[in-house]
């Protein structure tokens, strides 16, 4: 009697993912299936050990038995982001003029022009998020640091990398996830090509600025300030948001000025 497979437990999905480096063991490729190097017709189970992560390329080609299961075996003891330490350059493809941010759910647009640069949340002229238009292309910049200004995930001319010691980090379809700890996101990010960014929740920090999002509001925080952000809608040429320091001359829609910040010093959180 022919029954159906059950889905991986997601416990062991997320184990499988950091042991395998978050992406393709072959090529580290972001976008990834998970891959029995066991028949599943033969195990009828699901074993974390027997599991690796392959892109669909890689994924077809152990399939067709173009790949040995020696070489996915030996991939996934030693998988391609575990050696270098960082993910592999995954290209998004963004283009356009017209350049949308939704950050809970409060909207960020810009129409830009060749070479020019928008940033919806500008923190001490440090873009958290924001485009630059270059040939053609809509190019997404995003910096997310943790709160002792330690890089987590960068995008650089649609160019997205993360680090391997993060506790977890997703990548299922358009809609990227990275965890600090079981239920603690630091970022939920929507990629809608070719011209939408949405971020659902999540924490942006820079320079003891903390930004909590959630899907109805964000929050711009420190020692002594706490402010919300709710159904907003900015239009702008070049910055939505400005915290501290910011170029001459270039103030956001909005301008914040914050003195006590928080210190992390000693502390995570505070």
């Amino acid at each position: 009697m022919c029954t159906s497979r059950p889905s991986i437990p997601k416990p062991m999905e997320r184990e499988i993912r950091r042991r395998c480096g978050f992406g393709c063991v072959m090529c580290g490729n972001p976008l990834y299936e998970y891959h029995h190097m066991k028949d599943w017709s033969m195990t009828h189970e699901h074993v974390a050990d027997d599991v690796t992560l392959l892109c669909n390329m890689h994924h077809t080609e152990a399939t067709n038995n173009l790949l040995t299961k020696e070489m996915v075996e030996q991939a996934t003891r030693m998988p391609h982001n575990l050696k270098k330490g960082v993910s592999n350059p995954y290209n998004l493809h963004f283009h356009g003029n017209d350049g949308t941010i939704i950050i809970g759910n409060s909207t960020f647009k810009t129409n830009l022009v060749a070479n020019h640069f928008f940033s919806a949340v500008l923190v001490d002229m440090i873009s958290l998020i924001g485009f630059q238009m270059e040939n053609g292309f809509l190019l997404i910049q995003l910096a997310l640091i943790d709160e002792h200004n330690v890089p987590v995930l960068t995008i650089r001319n649609n160019e997205l990398v993360y680090k391997m010691d993060n506790w977890d980090v997703q990548f299922v379809k358009n809609n990227l996830i990275v965890r600090r700890g079981l239920g603690d996101i630091m970022l939920d990010i929507v990629f809608r090509v070719p011209d939408t960014i949405i971020i659902r929740r999540g924490e942006l920090y820079a320079n003891g600025i903390r930004i909590n999002i959630y899907p109805d509001a964000f929050r711009i925080r420190t020692r002594t300030l706490d402010t919300s952000f709710k159904n907003n809608g900015i239009t702008a040429p070049f910055v939505g948001i400005t915290i501290g320091k910011h170029p001459p001359n270039l103030n956001g829609v909005v301008h914040i000025e914050v003195n006590n910040r928080y210190s992390y010093d000693n502390n995570k959180t505070q």
